[in-house]
């Protein structure tokens, strides 16, 4: 290394700029950015299966649009715009049986590009050519998007805010070709702030999480750069101290810049295992994430063998993943008064430099070829989440990396204690499920309104329903086919603060049913009636 290395003097401008304090502070703005950065994409992500699944609930509700109009339409129709008494007609049926608060407008289109009908009257003969959805659902495919409303024929929609726009071929009975095209816009407006919602939901989430993460890389970067920091001002004194001497001064320059060299090592080690740990936390589970993490940290220290078991609250070691790189893979459990019980015992991590004839070492291990071993203890809030190991074929391999795999462990509690939360709480959400539609008698649950917030599977048999159609409506509209209250109806009785209504009747709606009903309340911060729980019941005979 050359002697030429520059001393950073008090006011030196080349050594203020090879301080530490500026370089931590870039390091930390970066790894900042990096993590808003990650955050702003998760709920990016997030929200794409949303606008998906809003696109196809559009087409449900716009093929079944279709079909109705289909059946009002006679082939002649399409042959030119509809207008008098024809028009008027075909306009009453779609406002009193198509338009909705979630349907906007409704065209229909003749093979000539031609609208032959729209709900905006100034609209019906116009002739777009230009029109590509038109002529996907002329081909015979559905065409689906939300609408930008530059085209020059939604001229005149561009007042009903965002929509969804969709396209479905027009068929009638007896025919495999389309005939036409019916287009039918939907309001998108509730379903984008749905989905700003969620994605605001997972970057508050992703960020929370972050930070706790950032802080801690913070820390341990911070404590790097002080002790950086200090051994520059040792050698500095040491330097000005021996400055006669000119070999010495060479020495002491060297040995500044290994450790500076070192340091900056270590930093950008961590720095790359850290933003790995933050993207491996999107795997659906602490197995997952380890399996991810074990790679990257076995191939950086060179282990042969590396694995990550989880300890379960009682202290019994729980699921485990194992990583093999140049050698055979091979099973080894546990060892009676080995490491893992020491980590476990102790809290601290344990380490083997030579595993011939020290009686700590597992026999397995020892069979495979493997000559040493550190065990990590991954600690979160003073709980043990789990233990990270390291094999190697080699004596004393982890020597130089010990303080580096040990700040990693403490890096990785949070996210690991984190994933193993989030995978508790998704399978009891499973579970909880699944126990609400293995109830047999139809549940509901309801606000104020009588509107249905929640149905299982048996209620929505019970209405020949989907579950999800059942959602929304209020529970009169499903039973009775009509808002109208039943007489004597439970929920009058629960709205003035009586529980465990129960009635039977019989309702024709259903095929003359027998049913029986019984009411349950629940009360906000205030006591007053807030949600109700019915269950029916079928009754025999």
């Amino acid at each position: 290394m050359s002697s030429k290395i520059p001393v950073p003097g008090r006011w030196s401008h080349s050594g203020w700029r090879n301080r530490p304090v500026p370089s931590f502070l870039v390091f930390s703005l970066l790894a900042l950015a990096v993590m808003g950065g990650v955050a702003l994409l998760f709920s990016y992500l997030t929200s794409l299966p949303l606008r998906q699944n809003v696109l196809d609930h559009a087409v449900e509700e716009a093929e079944d649009t279709s079909h109705e109009i289909v059946r009002q339409l006679k082939a002649e129709d399409l042959a030119a715009p509809m207008s008098g008494q024809r028009l008027q007609a075909f306009d009453s049926f779609i406002h009193d049986s198509v338009i909705a608060s979630d349907v906007a407008r409704v065209k229909v289109w003749n093979r000539e590009a031609r609208i032959i009908y729209s709900n905006d009257a100034s609209q019906i003969g116009e002739v777009h050519l230009d029109n590509n959805d038109l002529r996907r659902a002329l081909g015979g495919n559905v065409a689906r998007k939300i609408a930008n409303l530059s085209k020059t024929e939604n001229e005149k929609d561009r007042g009903m805010g965002p929509l969804m726009e969709v396209y479905i071929p027009l068929r009638f009975p007896g025919s495999s070709e389309p005939q036409g095209a019916v287009e039918v816009y939907e309001q998108y407006g509730p379903f984008e702030e749905l989905i700003q919602s969620q994605q605001r939901v997972v970057f508050g989430a992703n960020m929370i999480g972050l930070v706790i993460l950032y802080s801690t890389l913070l820390v341990i970067a911070f404590n790097t750069f002080r002790r950086m920091r200090r051994q520059e001002l040792i050698l500095a004194q040491r330097e000005q101290e021996a400055k006669s001497a000119a070999q010495l001064n060479v020495t002491m320059l060297n040995e500044r810049a290994k450790i500076i060299e070192d340091g900056e090592r270590q930093k950008g080690r961590l720095a790359d295992l850290t933003l790995a740990l933050a993207l491996a936390e999107g795997s659906p589970g602490p197995i997952e994430m380890g399996r991810e993490l074990l790679s990257l940290v076995q191939k950086e220290v060179g282990a042969e063998f590396a694995t990550l078991t989880l300890v379960e609250p009682d202290g019994r070691l729980g699921q485990r993943v194992d990583k093999f790189q140049n050698m055979a893979p091979f099973h080894v459990l546990a060892h009676p008064g080995g490491l893992c019980e020491a980590i476990i015992k102790t809290g601290r991590s344990q380490y083997i430099t030579d595993t011939l004839g020290n009686p700590r070492a597992n026999p397995a291990l020892v069979a495979a070829g493997i000559r040493s071993y550190i065990g990590l203890a991954i600690r979160a809030e003073d709980k043990l989440e789990g233990i990270l190991f390291f094999h190697s074929t080699r004596p004393d391999a982890f020597a130089e990396d010990k303080s580096f795999l040990e700040s990693f462990a403490s890096i990785c509690a949070m996210p690991l204690q984190r994933s193993r939360l989030l995978s508790y709480i998704e399978n009891a959400k499973q579970e909880l499920e699944a126990v609400f539609d293995a109830i047999p008698s139809g549940v509901v649950l309801m606000d104020e309104d009588r509107h249905v917030l929640r149905a299982n599977r048996a209620f929505a048999r019970l209405v020949s329903l989907p579950v999800e159609k059942v959602i929304g409506p209020t529970v009169c509209k499903l039973l009775h086919g009509k808002d109208e209250r039943l007489h004597r109806c439970p929920l009058d009785r629960a709205f003035v603060g009586s529980t465990n209504e129960v009635i039977a009747f019989k309702e024709p709606h259903l095929g003359n049913i027998m049913l029986s009903v019984r009411t349950y309340t629940t009360e906000d911060s205030s006591k007053q009636p807030h949600r109700f729980v019915m269950f029916f019941s079928v009754v025999p005979g």
